[in-house]
């Protein structure tokens, strides 16, 4: 048994020593990965030709693309950057069709101006969304010339973003128009006032930070809710120059994320009031604050609710001295907001609301009102 043993200890021996010397003169050969997949462009045509296609790209260079202004009703699309930028030349909107899904991940986004020469606003969305669509960036540094991504589009079959789904994770929107994200609350024809064309919208905003910089007379809002529909927002911030964050309509969670209002928007002196004693206007035409929740007067003629949970309302330093952190309004339906104690104290100390049926943390007593909605002791 011993001499088993020690033989067997012996070849032990060898084969260690051999494997050694092997791998010391003569080293494995490495095979190099393979990081091409079927999916690979690196120009224009073939961005297209492939999308089409195949309904999927991965992009191995920056491309620059002119004249793509439509993803399918219907199709599903995957985009992946491949930390590459995309740059479009067009001037219209790229349109998600009707039932199409479009995701975007991995790199950078850059949008021309799109809006009409007269719009100084650049209110064009260079995004749009129809019915049913959704649009998913991850991972994606998104710059527009023009306002970032509509709910709503008035261009080809519909201007109905119905059931249209946005989703933005771990990416960073920087648009130069009015607004950041929109939505479009264009109304029925022969429908009753303040009908909407568009409803159940659902905005996902997730480790993001959204940016409005309004490049005319810094009239800006970073995401505005005008339809029926709901919005999440999750460890994000929000920043506009004119609003942050405007909940004019729908349903808004907002965790743990900060909301900032700039401060820089400062209309002329013919209107002093900056729509506190009068009917708000359409879109952003109202209070100046970092966060909006309800209506007054015209359209938008639904509920809104707005839950803030852990997060921050904020005028950056040098704000204008008309800027509040919350206003809340209601007009004909509820505007009910949930936030923390000291937020609601602003809020009745000094009047920061109007309506009737407007409430704050206690859901079911309205905050102080004559019969006109002015705010009382």
């Amino acid at each position: 048994m011993k001499k088993i043993l020690k033989f067997s200890t012996i070849i032990l021996v060898l084969l260690i020593v051999v494997s050694c010397t092997q791998y010391r003169f003569w080293p494995p050969i490495m095979i190099p990965e393979n990081d091409s997949t079927p999916y690979d462009v690196s120009s224009p045509e073939e961005f297209t030709t492939m999308l089409t296609g195949e309904g999927e790209v991965r992009l191995t260079d920056d491309i620059v693309i002119d004249g793509f202004d439509y993803f399918e009703a219907g199709k599903s699309y995957d985009i992946d950057l491949n930390n590459h930028k995309l740059s479009f030349d067009s001037d219209s909107s790229v349109v998600i069709g009707t039932g199409a899904t479009v995701s975007i991940s991995n790199g950078s986004l850059y949008a021309p101006n799109i809006s009409k020469p007269n719009d100084e606003y650049r209110s064009g969305s260079f995004f749009a969304m129809q019915k049913n669509s959704i649009l998913i960036f991850d991972g994606v540094i998104y710059e527009a010339d023009s306002s970032g991504i509509a709910l709503g589009t008035g261009k080809l079959d519909s201007d109905s973003a119905t059931g249209a789904h946005l989703v933005i994770r771990n990416s960073k929107i920087i648009v130069n128009g009015v607004y950041a994200i929109g939505t479009n609350a264009s109304t029925v024809e022969g429908g009753e006032e303040g009908e909407t064309v568009t409803k159940d919208v659902d905005i996902d905003i997730i480790d993001s930070v959204i940016t409005a910089n309004g490049v005319s007379d810094y009239d800006s809002c970073g995401v505005i809710l005008n339809v029926p529909g709901s919005i999440d927002i999750v460890r994000s911030t929000i920043i506009g120059d004119r609003q942050g964050l405007v909940v004019r309509g729908g349903i808004a969670v907002i965790n743990d994320s900060k909301i900032y209002c700039s401060g820089k928007y400062n209309p002329e002196l013919s209107e002093p009031n900056y729509y506190l004693d009068k009917a708000w206007g359409s879109g952003s035409e109202l209070p100046f604050a970092a966060l909006i929740v309800g209506n007054r007067g015209g359209s938008y003629n639904y509920p809104s609710s707005c839950t803030v949970l852990g997060s921050s309302m904020i005028e950056m330093q040098g704000s204008n001295l008309n800027g509040m952190d919350i206003y809340i309004s209601s007009d004909g339906y509820d505007a009910k907001l949930t936030v923390a104690d000291s937020y609601a104290k602003d809020i009745t100390d000094n009047k920061h609301y109007w309506g009737k049926t407007t409430y704050v943390n206690d859901l079911n007593t309205p905050l102080a009102a004559d019969e006109s909605g002015k705010p009382v002791d």
